[in-house]
């Protein structure tokens, strides 16, 4: 039985979300701090023995930076890829929870009535996230079979393919804990893809934050 592993990782701490803020950030294009550099770099080291045959990324900065300094311990060139950009936000890119419900109560509702399905004005749903992430993240899976691989990507998109491969329902995604920096390893035997680890962080203090 062939096995390939997916390396799934968050890229790092984002500059306008400093001390665990949270942020709406979906396509805005926000780089990352000396900390989420720090985070990467953990990352590149950790899998630095590991023998790659890709490493993948979304291609806003926050993601992209990240992937280069784990291809670079393997001598590879990030393969950008559009698909794996967080969900995108509209209205709300930017901003903080506590942001939205002032500014947008009505829309805060309908959305946390709905998560799978509503869409904020400007954005995506989680269906229309999961359309674009999954077909691309199967075709790299066969695309890689029998090798080891990297995807740098956002939060949201990873939940999505968390809960994919873990046969959850969309609408429970937000289950699935994503800090920045983290890793994730699903290994897929032919068609039956197995789960090793969700939110990996080798900084283990972070899990009592």
């Amino acid at each position: 039985m062939v096995k390939t592993r997916l390396y799934l990782i968050r890229h790092g701490q984002t500059i306008n979300t400093p001390k665990g803020v949270f942020r709406y950030n979906g396509y805005l294009d926000v780089d990352i701090t000396r900390e989420g550099i720090t985070q990467m770099e953990s990352v590149a080291l950790f899998l630095k023995e590991r023998p790659l045959k890709n490493v993948y990324s979304s291609d806003l900065i926050r993601a992209f930076r990240g992937a280069k300094i784990i291809a670079s311990y393997h001598g590879l060139i990030p393969v950008v890829m559009p698909d794996f950009r967080e969900i995108k936000q509209g209205l709300w890119e930017g901003l903080t929870f506590e942001e939205i419900i002032s500014f947008f109560p009505l829309e805060t509702e309908k959305k946390f009535s709905d998560i799978v399905n509503y869409r904020i004005p400007g954005g995506e749903n989680f269906i229309d996230a999961h359309n674009r992430v999954i077909p691309k993240i199967e075709s790299l899976m066969w695309e890689n079979k029998g090798s080891e691989f990297v995807v740098v990507a956002h939060g949201g998109v990873n939940m999505i393919i968390l809960a994919h491969y873990l046969k959850m329902e969309l609408k429970d995604i937000l289950r699935l804990k994503q800090d920045f920096g983290c890793i994730n390893i699903i290994d897929f035997y032919d068609d039956f893809p197995q789960v090793r680890l969700i939110n990996g962080n080798l900084r283990f203090d972070d899990y009592f934050l």
